[in-house]
């Protein structure tokens, strides 16, 4: 909406149709692989190069009262897990997402111009006042703003 298109939400089953039928124009998805995954470079040719959100999350969430009643040593197996997770997920979602590109660009997928100095600078004007309307909402988005944006 900030850079002048109008965002519409869809059920992931609806992309491929709408993208085929000109109903959008295009689709953001959480990563290359539901791009892949959905074939969606049948119907939507280019891939544009700037990215607009980063990677998963995969947050691991637990009742806070289970959470306490688990001694300190599961607690610390628990943590060190998540951890090693991340770790994997990162190095996995790599490798995966290098396949997902080749697998598109091997049905025709092709990419976009590199983008303009403008075109990243109102990429990023767009972002950091959608960023601070996002970190205006609570103390948690707050918090996680102000980690993103240190990093």
């Amino acid at each position: 909406r900030n850079l002048g298109a109008s965002p519409a939400s869809l059920s992931w089953s609806e992309i491929y149709t709408s993208l085929a039928t000109g109903v959008i124009d295009g689709s953001i998805g959480s990563n290359l692989i539901d791009h892949r995954d959905g074939n969606h470079v049948e119907v939507a040719k280019y891939m544009y190069r700037l990215p607009i959100a980063g990677a998963q999350a995969l947050p691991i969430v637990v009742n806070k009262s289970a959470w306490n009643k688990l001694p300190e040593d599961l607690q610390a197996i628990v943590r060190a897990a998540s951890a090693v997770h991340a770790r994997e997920q990162m190095t996995k979602s790599r490798l995966w997402e290098s396949q997902a590109i080749a697998d598109m660009e091997a049905k025709g997928m092709k990419w976009s111009p590199e983008p303009s100095a403008e075109d990243v600078a109102k990429w990023n004007d767009a972002a950091g006042s959608l960023w601070t309307e996002y970190a205006d909402s609570d103390k948690y988005s707050q918090r996680l703003i102000k980690i993103v944006q240190n990093n």
